[in-house]
């Protein structure tokens, strides 16, 4: 039993290190709303310490009235533009599924570069859809 929780929790470190080295921000949060795993650049652009957010509805967290609505859509979502705090992001969100059960999804927030107005593959990006 103690190399099983042993794997568990390396295998747990292990997806942590991989959120903590993306270079977007990323929430996971569990089916009911909760922060389960939120990486470095996630901290940083909500301005708390993980440590704060761990265990906590997401709802209370997003000040954001758009992004608390696509995330409580609770429905895939990619790419959709926002504005938080005078800058835009690209959220997309990323349904966690076993089966049929949906366990809790993934949030990615990926910051637009402005001077940059062109999206994947080189496609305009659509600034009607911004959500602020």
């Amino acid at each position: 039993m103690a190399l099983s929780v042993r794997k568990e929790r390396a295998t747990l470190k292990e997806y942590q290190t991989i959120i903590d080295v993306a270079s977007d921000a990323i929430i996971a949060i569990d089916k009911s709303g909760k922060i389960s795993s939120i990486n470095k650049i996630a901290t940083t652009l909500l301005g708390l310490d993980a440590d704060v957010y761990n265990g906590k509805s997401i709802s209370k967290i997003i000040k954001n009235r758009q992004i608390r609505k696509i995330i409580g859509q609770n429905i895939p979502t990619k790419d959709k533009v926002v504005k938080l705090d005078n800058s835009l992001y690209l959220i997309s969100i990323t349904p966690i599924r076993i089966d049929e059960t949906q366990l809790g999804s993934v949030i990615r927030l990926k910051k637009v570069n402005q001077n940059c107005k062109s999206g994947k593959r080189g496609q305009k990006i659509p600034f009607k859809r911004v959500y602020s």
